[in-house]
């Protein structure tokens, strides 16, 4: 008689644990795809983020089997994305659900293989994006092959270790809450812990105070995600286990995230005219609710050639208008994406006679 009372307690118990799960990991991505797809346009809108990885400029990245193990070498498990500068630097950018400068800690982890060969004067780092532009940005610095930060005004602190072999860099960002500057610490491979099982201030390889000079300055939050290898060909950089939270605990891969069903994803028909054409486009759709929409227009390699800021529509008929001055004559891609619905249309530009 005591079962139906026990299914309960249970019941509440996993619920909390869920629900614990979500609010303390803010964004996971392990780069479980495929092997050997490029990673344009792979995820979606689940753990935390709003729509797929987009490349913004350069080569491809590739995922490839093998998450990234202890040794540096790939496990047997998992895969792992790698991003290698041969030709032109290479930014690919993923957006996520806003982090306000709300006065918690947020807690960044990736990470990251400097593969042999690179050469001096480049840079290869994770960068925490708003709306477009560089926050903060975590990994190898320009020039003198250490890791390090990089903040929005480009001004940098370095640290001691070098930029080689596999890398695990942690980063805990404590929001100040209002205008004031932003505490941060940076450890490359903790390995020392206090009682409750996070690194110890002392063992931070950089640390920022509010008082730094220069200071970080986060008061507008954060709302993508970068990876970013650029400089001087070559460099070959390897990615896995790219995680925000409010824990350290959380910055686990295997730490419990939502076990609920992610939201359904909707298709959103895209009407494009004129197509071809000769002017600006004018993209209509009909919007079943409101909802804020990413809308942009790429090549068929995935750069993005115009995008639109995230922008509340209500339900009804909706229309945007595309600028195409200096686009050369081609196909292209006109993509919509938020947390519920998904479309895409292909447009011409053609002003030959």
């Amino acid at each position: 008689m005591y079962y139906p009372r026990l299914l309960l307690l249970y019941g509440l118990l996993v619920q909390t644990l869920v629900l614990t799960g979500q609010s303390e990991q803010l964004v996971r991505e392990v780069f479980d795809y495929a092997a050997l797809n490029p990673m344009f346009c792979l995820g979606d809108t689940t753990d935390g983020f709003l729509g797929p990885w987009t490349r913004e400029i350069g080569d491809d990245a590739i995922i490839l089997r093998g998450s990234l193990g202890e040794t540096g070498a790939a496990t047997d498990l998992g895969n792992r994305a790698t991003l290698e500068f041969i030709r032109a630097g290479i930014r690919y950018n993923r957006p996520i659900t806003r982090i306000q400068d709300d006065g918690n800690d947020l807690w960044v982890a990736v990470d990251m293989d400097f593969r042999p060969g690179s050469a001096a004067n480049n840079v290869a780092n994770l960068t925490l994006t708003r709306a477009g532009s560089q926050a903060i940005a975590i990994g190898r610095k320009f020039g003198n092959r250490k890791i390090g930060l990089v903040f929005h005004n480009a001004t940098n602190y370095n640290t001691d270790v070098d930029a080689e072999g596999l890398r695990r860099l942690v980063l805990r960002i404590r929001f100040s809450g209002d205008t004031d500057n932003e505490e941060a610490w940076l450890w490359v491979d903790p390995d020392e812990f206090d009682a409750n099982g996070e690194p110890t201030d002392a063992s931070a390889d950089l640390t920022i105070t509010r008082t730094s000079s220069p200071a970080l300055r986060l008061n507008i939050g954060i709302d993508g995600v970068q990876l970013k290898n650029e400089g001087t060909p070559p460099l070959l950089v390897d990615y896995d286990n790219l995680i925000l939270a409010r824990t350290y605990a959380a910055l686990s891969p295997d730490y419990l995230i939502s076990t609920t069903s992610p939201r359904a994803v909707t298709t959103l028909p895209l009407t494009v005219y004129p197509n071809p054409a000769t002017g600006p486009l004018t993209v209509t759709w009909d919007m079943p609710e409101r909802e804020t929409l990413l809308l942009e227009l790429l090549d068929l390699q995935g750069k993005v050639i115009w995008r639109q800021a995230p922008t509340s529509f209500s339900s009804g008929r909706q229309s945007v208008r595309i600028p195409t001055t200096n686009l050369p004559d081609g196909t292209y891609l006109v993509r919509s994406s938020s947390a519920s619905y998904r479309g895409a249309a292909r447009v011409v530009v053609s002003r030959r006679p």
